[in-house]
């Protein structure tokens, strides 16, 4: 066990894998019979890729070991897209949201990726939601809604911290509290100006 062969009538056991004679067929995914530790030996792998096996182990895939159990498993790694937690070596599938703008707040368009709990959103995407205009950083729930401002964000909107209520900056000939409507007299009747 352990020698380099190139067939099966090569080895004594019968088993040529992995370019050496091992004590089995070893083509189940995730098990190598070259590995340094125990040449010869189908042995687990417990990282990388697995080329050979009947059904391959390759990239975005790598073999994974859990710490519960001795028998490998062919797991997503972290960037990857997933559908459920258990897809990933990480254990983690997380819901990001599309964030074109790069500030930290995405639409409500959501994608899955494995990734550790608390690691950094892959690029393109935010942890949190509730972006409203997508096209401009300065415009997101993070924006502080004690200012008025006098134009629109990229969208065209007033709403530059995504709340629903416009804080536009108004000018007005008598003073009033920024951002509130001009209501003046008018021969009688009061005329809102917006």
């Amino acid at each position: 066990l352990g020698s380099t062969c190139s067939s099966n009538t090569d080895c004594t056991s019968g088993f040529c894998t992995d370019g050496v004679c091992c004590d089995s067929a070893c083509g189940q995914t995730c098990y190598a019979c070259n590995l340094p530790a125990a040449p010869g030996h189908c042995a687990a792998l417990t990282t990388g890729v697995d080329t050979k096996a009947a059904t391959t182990c390759t990239a975005p895939s790598a073999c994974f070991l859990p710490s519960t159990s001795s028998v490998p498993a062919c797991k997503l790694v972290d960037g990857s897209t997933c559908q459920e937690s258990g897809d990933c070596i990480s254990g983690h599938c997380l819901t990001y949201y599309v964030d074109s703008d790069g500030d930290g707040y995405g639409t409500s368009e959501q994608a899955h990726f494995c990734e550790e709990l608390n690691a950094a959103p892959p690029r393109g995407y935010a942890a949190y939601s509730g972006d409203c205009c997508d096209l401009d950083s300065g415009a997101n729930p993070g924006f502080d809604s004690t200012q008025f401002l006098t134009m629109p964000d990229a969208c065209g909107s007033f709403d530059w911290n995504c709340n629903g209520v416009v804080a536009q900056e108004k000018s007005c000939s008598t003073a009033v509290a920024c951002g509130q409507d001009c209501t003046f007299t008018f021969w009688g009747s009061p005329i809102t100006l917006f």
